[in-house]
């Protein structure tokens, strides 16, 4: 029988070892980040193949924007954002070349503000020379409507009405992320496979718009209360988190309600969820 080499003997040690290691000396994420982050891809993987619900949004600068007007006609990008998310404003160089340059099928993008006023948001578009068109969620409808975890996020909605993409996280380069969409969208317009106003209407009517669980500062306990009633909201208002109504706020307090903040003080949980609840990009 053939003994193994020295090599072999060598690498079969060896690997267990390395395992070993990143085991019990690579910093482990926390129980609370890893629940929170699987929510939002749960989300993002629900959403996948979904008929789009109808809409209707005031545009700044007047005019209206409603998706039955332009499903089976363009593909439809949805980019929800917040003035103060950094991520939102790295990416929007990349939406404003998305949104001007030639494509194998048409494609209409509309930003959505989390409801955070038009002067602050007419002010956001003009110094970061947004070029594409922009409405205020004001209700926050939109974002329970399409279960907003997070900013930003971007939404595609193909020819045939349905939901092709729900990417929590800024986008990085628009040509890797909407290169196959765009063209499985062609072939879809070639094949007659675009749906038609009436029969997306139709459809829509049909579809109850998903909610996401409520969960209030009611649900929290002693301390993570405190910290929802000391913590300003990051979305730009003068309420604090536990006050806010807001689906940042209401992010904030289910990842309160998960605890695993033993080893930090207040304070520090507080600037955690800050950088937190502003998605880092992917």
């Amino acid at each position: 029988m053939r003994r193994p080499s020295t090599e072999l003997l060598f690498l079969l040690t060896l690997g267990p070892a390395l395992t070993a290691f990143h085991v019990h000396f690579k910093p482990q994420p926390k129980r609370s980040a890893v629940l929170s982050e699987a929510k939002t891809l749960v989300a993002d993987t629900d959403w996948q193949g979904r008929l789009a619900p109808d809409f209707e949004l005031p545009l700044l600068g007047g005019g209206t924007f409603r998706l039955s007007d332009h499903v089976g006609k363009e593909v439809v990008v949805l980019n929800f954002f917040a003035t103060w998310c950094e991520p939102c404003r790295a990416e929007i160089p990349e939406l404003n070349r998305l949104a001007l340059q030639a494509s194998p099928v048409p494609i209409d993008l509309l930003g959505i503000d989390a409801n955070e006023g038009t002067n602050l948001v007419e002010g956001f578009v003009k110094d970061l020379g947004v070029r594409y068109p922009v409405a205020v969620d004001d209700s926050e409808a939109m974002q329970r409507r399409f279960s907003i975890q997070a900013f930003p996020t971007t939404i595609v909605i193909g020819l045939d009405g349905k939901v092709q993409l729900h990417e929590t996280g800024a986008v990085p380069n628009v040509d890797i992320v909407f290169s196959k969409i765009l063209q499985s969208n062609a072939q879809l317009l070639h094949a007659g496979g675009a749906i038609g106003k009436e029969a997306f209407v139709g459809a829509a009517e049909r579809v109850r718009p998903a909610e996401p669980e409520a969960r209030g500062a009611s649900a929290l306990g002693e301390r993570a209360r405190s910290i929802a009633e000391t913590m300003p909201c990051p979305c730009g208002c003068t309420k604090k988190v536990a006050a806010c109504g807001c689906q940042t706020a209401k992010g904030i307090q289910e990842r309160l309600a998960l605890g695993g903040w033993v080893d930090k003080t207040n304070a520090q949980v507080m600037e955690e969820l800050n950088r937190d609840f502003c998605m880092k990009g992917m």
